[in-house]
């Protein structure tokens, strides 16, 4: 996925580091727009979000120039912002629709996933009974006198397809997917809506044989694009529980 950051007025600290992590920045050219990481001269603190690394690494900034930028509570905007490497263009206020339009349908042209065949995410089937909340391969059973939550992650009846045409025909209903799906949507629920759980528990209930085909067929899939997207929507999902597990009072 190639990643577009079109910049009009000031991008600073974490605005700017949102920028840093596309592909291409756009400053529109009015004399007033600039990026800077102002954390170091006005708080007394490094950017913690990647900002350095990216400046160095990513975009090979000169480092005698990141130590200038990143004293510079004022920021760097206009021509010196695109000869440092802050910025990759930049455009005049009246020409910045049509140029990101532009430099979008050029990224866009550089993605090999025009001979992908996608899916459709269904809507899931989130059913509550009392205090029990069922989904397809997931159910949450709160306990209010404990403020604990079980989850239960049931495994499916049988075993991974061998093909990925195999795969592709379940759709949606791919237990990898699904289950990661299902996962996800219990969080962010009891996140937003029962912050009186304070303790989670999790039980995995299913065949290690089929489970462990499952992984197999994830693992040996390296490099395909699908598969690639699931373990992804596995990693997000697994951080949102690491992030959860560290703020759970």
């Amino acid at each position: 996925q190639c990643y577009l950051a079109v910049i009009n007025g000031s991008a600073s600290g974490g605005g700017y580091e949102l920028a840093l992590s596309c592909e291409h920045i756009m400053l529109v050219d009015d004399g007033s727009s600039r990026v800077a990481l102002p954390e170091l001269p006005l708080l007394g603190v490094l950017p913690a979000t990647g900002g350095l690394t990216r400046l160095v690494d990513k975009r090979k900034i000169r480092r005698d120039y990141a130590d200038i930028f990143c004293t510079t509570a004022e920021g760097i905007g206009g021509k010196r912002a695109v000869e440092w490497g802050l910025v990759d263009e930049l455009v005049t206020a009246s020409k910045i629709e049509e140029a990101s339009l532009v430099r979008a349908r050029l990224l866009a042209g550089t993605d090999d996933r025009s001979d992908r065949k996608g899916i459709t995410l269904t809507p899931l089937n989130r059913r509550f009974s009392g205090d029990q909340i069922n989904y397809g391969y997931l159910v949450v059973e709160i306990n209010k006198e404990n403020s604990s939550a079980a989850f239960t992650l049931y495994g499916p009846e049988e075993g991974c397809p061998g093909e990925l045409e195999g795969v592709l025909a379940q759709g949606a209903e791919f237990w990898l997917l699904q289950l990661a799906r299902e996962l996800e949507d219990a969080i962010l629920h009891l996140r937003t809506n029962r912050p009186d759980i304070n303790c989670w528990v999790f039980k995995v209930v299913g065949e290690s044989r089929i489970l462990n085909s499952y992984d197999s067929f994830l693992l040996d899939g390296v490099g395909n694009w699908f598969l690639e997207e699931i373990r992804l929507f596995w990693m997000r999902t697994l951080k949102r529980l690491d992030i959860t597990s560290r703020s759970l009072m």
